[in-house]
């Protein structure tokens, strides 16, 4: 007989495992002990912030956070099955020893339990984060061991088992995405490696913030015991490189009118129900722009805004036609102008995410910025100054098409990213061996 949360050698009748310390479970035990239920814990912000630093570098450069979905896995053709153990969750010490154990492999790409644990604990944040004290409606209690929650729909599968797969599956994708990375020779922007350099001093920064000794303490009560800074640093490189190639993947895609047209026709009541997008003229653009705030003004008594001359104005305007003819000198790009946004603009709503405004909607803005943006002549590279109430505005025209074409585009664009990612599967398969897997708890305040 072996015990079904280590899968260690037990003696006959053994009431407690002496690997594990877990109580065993007989199976001609006459009596059911009866679990008293927790109330479900309400979920408060708690710390988190490692979750956001994992995907800073997506706002910093600008660039979309485009999804990357989760493989869908034929367990027949790995080593087990996700149904090989009831429970993959053991007590600290017992996953500290196995934190270097190899639990999946994809090419020569080896994953750990230490890493592991990352990519579950990411899975978890995630449900957090989107449901927050809604989980208990989807079967989910926080207070309670997840292996002994079913998982709503999963054919016998626990909520522990479901995360797991879609640990593995989000391991799987963004390694074969970097294996194909490397394979095209994909160069990475400089901003990724400054990124990963400046990481263990956020994290040591947000660690300080709430009240924790240093960043790898933070990451071990955000992420289980057996994981600490250096997978984490390596778990973001990973997530990084992959999110960057897929963005450049992503733009990539050349669909044609037609293609994108007969994409939306065929799934007009899906998406029409999904997200209310009918097949009419309403255009939609990415706008960037740098705000510039004239030197002076007075306080008007009514509005609480402030209020410029002519000639406070003039001279704003004169320091924004300037800065955009520097601009103009340097690389002009669309990344050259994200960076000047981020250094020179003073709009508190765009000015850490390189000025950009993302669906904008006619109307959205005030007058001379929405007249700019809807101009009917406006092309995507399109620079110019526009005066506002608020100040002068650098623009720098980025996209435009109507709801339903935009939407159907970048779905398009999803499918033919999937392909490619589906055809590097089968060049870089994978092997995941579930009797290695041993996780650490991740505790919830």
């Amino acid at each position: 007989m072996n015990c079904k949360f280590c899968n260690a050698e037990l003696e006959e009748n053994a009431s407690v495992c002496p690997a594990c310390g877990e109580a065993v479970e007989h199976p001609a035990a006459e009596e059911i002990p009866v679990v008293e239920k927790k109330a479900p814990k309400r979920m408060g912000k708690g710390v988190k912030a490692i979750i956001a630093v994992s995907l800073a570098l997506v706002v910093l450069l600008g660039i979309a956070a485009l999804a990357v979905g989760a493989l869908g896995i034929n367990y027949s053709n790995w080593e087990n099955n996700l149904y090989f153990k009831d429970r993959y969750t053991a007590p600290d010490f017992m996953a500290a020893m196995a934190k270097d154990t190899v639990v999946a492999t994809l090419g020569d790409q080896e994953l750990t339990n230490g890493m592991l644990q990352l990519y579950f604990g990411r899975q978890l944040w995630d449900m957090v984060e989107e449901y927050g004290d809604y989980l208990t409606s989807l079967g989910l209690d926080l207070s309670q061991p997840l292996y002994q929650q079913p998982f709503p729909g999963g054919e016998g599968a626990t909520w522990e088992q479901y995360l797991l797969s879609m640990a593995l599956g989000a391991w799987a994708q963004q390694q074969t995405l970097v294996c194909l990375a490397e394979e095209e020779g994909f160069q990475y922007p400089d901003g990724l490696q400054i990124f990963l350099d400046s990481l263990e001093g956020k994290l040591n920064e947000q660690a300080a913030a709430n009240g924790l000794k240093d960043g790898n303490t933070l990451v071990q009560k955000e992420m289980g015991a057996t994981a600490d800074m250096q997978l984490y640093k390596a778990y973001s490189a990973a997530y990084n490189q992959s999110m960057e190639y897929y963005a450049a993947l992503y733009e990539s895609m050349e669909p044609t009118a037609q293609q994108i047209e007969a994409y939306f026709d065929a799934h007009a009541e899906e998406l029409s129900t999904q997200y209310q997008v009918q097949k009419v003229e309403k255009p939609v653009v990415d706008v960037r722009h740098i705000l510039l705030m004239p030197e002076g003004g007075t306080t008007d008594a009514t509005t609480g805004r402030k209020v410029y001359t002519e000639e406070e104005m003039a001279a704003c305007h004169k320091k924004a036609e300037e800065l955009l003819e520097q601009w103009k000198k340097g690389e002009a790009t669309e990344e050259s102008f994200a960076l000047l946004a981020n250094e020179h603009s003073e709009d508190p709503g765009s000015n850490t995410k390189g000025g950009l405004y993302e669906y904008v909607y006619q109307g959205d803005m005030v007058e001379n910025f929405d007249a700019w943006c809807f101009d009917e002549s406006r092309q995507p590279g399109d620079t110019g100054v526009v005066d506002t109430e608020y100040g002068c505005h650098i623009m720098y025209f980025v996209y435009g098409a109507d709801e339903w074409y935009r939407l159907a585009e970048q779905n398009v664009r999803g499918e033919l990213c999937q392909e490619i990612i589906a055809a590097g599967y089968d060049k870089y398969p994978s092997k995941v061996y579930f009797y290695n897997i041993m996780l650490s708890q991740i505790e919830f305040e």
